[in-house]
């Protein structure tokens, strides 16, 4: 849905936080910090969907940054934690050789906004938080096969804008799942997300708390790779697994294929989708351009042409180095039965997606047409758009930087001829 003034007025009613955003929008890039304010925590719970925030406006104006300057450090330092997080009251189903449990472990790495400390780029543990929050709260959701600091770079880099990003180790996802990784339980993973987000209120609501007064709780967004990317868009917009405190959401690389058409239609969020051309495990002509249709303004496409599935997340660059065929993906996959097109079609029909007939017609095979017509991106650069695509998106929606929803807008297509770039006010 279309910015306008009125949006920005009822923003400065609910909080000091949004008068910085309107502020901001006479500015470039700049600091996401925000005051603190007892009206946010007093009625961060009755801030309508639709007042969540799009790309700040076109209308004002405002200088293009370079991606040089939005991948620059921001003004923060950048601190790191772990939290062994346990919801005791969903419990963790059979996998494999391994045995259910009465509740769900999700280890969450943590990266916060510190006082600069003009030490290299990186996080330090446990470091004194800076001052200037509440801070926008990015829950991240790591990718089938993978782990939960897949793309510490982007958190990092969030952080240091002033973001908390958390990102939990899902139980039967992770890539160190004994028996091995589990697709089925991406039905409880939006769960997952939920409670991590509570945790993460919990914490910033607890003065003995490193966390304490660090998460402002009307700007929450999600992002995740793959699996994860279809845990964010469940998170977001599903119809009963949905946050409703979730105000933004990147998905990079995301099933789509299995979405009903109408699946877009109880909510409308500001969307950021990036998927690779050269994807071969999961399909860039049946999962992204479809998916980008299906959903409602406002909405950005990324479009990497020779981009890889693996090269959406760091865990890439760590094992491939400088190119990627997705064929170390595609090893990985080929013994797990969870991943199989009937695996997938049941799961379709689980969770509220397309019927197990039209999700096992209509979406193909994971790994099932590996496409070599065209180079793959390497790595470097394909992560590099990722960050790009991303902090700029979550800068601009959730703390209201006019000069990076520009770069979205108009700078980030203007980055080379392999990248297209869709947007939908």
């Amino acid at each position: 849905m279309p910015w306008d003034k009125t949006r920005c007025a009822y923003r400065r009613l609910l909080a000091p936080a949004w008068v910085l955003g309107c502020m901001a929008l006479c500015a470039g890039c700049s600091s996401a910090g925000s005051a603190a304010s007892d009206v946010v925590d007093a009625m961060a719970d009755s801030v309508p969907d639709s007042v969540a925030g799009d790309l700040a406006p076109a209308d004002v104006p405002v200088a293009l940054p370079t991606a040089a300057e939005i991948l620059q450090a921001g003004p923060y330092g950048v601190g790191t934690l772990t939290l062994d997080l346990e919801d005791k009251t969903r419990p963790t189903p059979d996998s494999d050789t391994l045995a259910g449990t009465n509740s769900r472990l999700l280890s969450t790495a943590v990266w916060y906004p510190t006082v600069p400390t003009g030490a290299p780029a990186g996080a330090t543990p446990g470091a004194p938080q800076a001052q200037g929050g509440p801070w926008p709260l990015i829950a991240y959701a790591h990718g089938f096969f993978s782990f939960n600091v897949e793309n510490e770079d982007l958190a990092i880099l969030l952080a240091s804008y002033g973001f908390v990003v958390a990102a939990p180790l899902f139980p039967l996802t992770n890539i160190g799942t004994s028996g091995g990784p589990n697709a089925a339980d991406v039905v409880n993973q939006p769960g997952d997300m939920k409670f991590v987000i509570d945790s993460m209120l919990a914490s910033s609501a607890d003065p003995s708390n490193l966390l304490y007064g660090m998460v402002d709780p009307a700007r929450i967004g999600v992002m995740g790779v793959s699996l994860g990317g279809l845990t964010s868009v469940l998170t977001g917009f599903h119809a009963t697994l949905r946050d409703p405190r979730v105000k933004a959401v990147a998905a990079a690389a995301t099933p789509g294929c299995y979405l009903p058409a109408d699946f877009f239609q109880i909510v409308d969020l500001p969307l950021l989708l990036l998927h690779g051309t050269r994807d071969w495990i999961i399909p860039y002509a049946a999962n992204g351009p479809p998916l980008y249709a299906e959903a409602q303004a406002p909405k950005t496409f990324v479009s990497f042409q020779g981009g890889t599935h693996a090269g959406m997340a760091g865990l890439a660059k760590a094992v491939l180095e400088k190119t990627n065929s997705d064929q170390v993906g595609c090893d990985t996959l080929v013994d797990n039965t969870t991943a199989t097109p009937e695996a997938l079609a049941t799961l379709s029909a689980q969770f509220g997606g397309k019927p197990h007939d039209v999700a096992l017609a209509e979406c193909p095979a994971i790994c099932g047409a590996k496409a070599d017509t065209e180079p793959a991106m390497v790595i470097d650069r394909q992560l590099r758009i990722v960050m790009l695509s991303s902090a700029s998106f979550f800068r601009s929606v959730l703390a209201g930087d006019a000069g990076c929803g520009r770069f979205l807008r108009e700078g980030l297509a203007a980055e080379g001829s392999d990248l297209t770039v869709q947007h939908v006010p």
